[in-house]
């Protein structure tokens, strides 16, 4: 019983490695665009903003 558990705990981490984030999160983030790096608005508050600045 004990083998099947490592076998089982083995495959869900080879699944979880190569088809969860190699291949659904890349593709998810493409279809999402713009909107996957929305950053909620208490954050943005909390967070400072960088300016950029030009040498003259």
């Amino acid at each position: 019983m004990l083998q099947q558990f490592g076998l089982g705990l083995a495959v869900a981490i080879l699944l979880d490695a190569v088809v969860i984030r190699c291949l659904i999160v890349p593709a998810v983030m493409q279809l999402l665009g713009r909107r996957a790096w929305w950053l909620p608005r208490p954050l943005r508050r909390l967070l400072p903003k960088a300016e950029l600045q030009r040498h003259p």
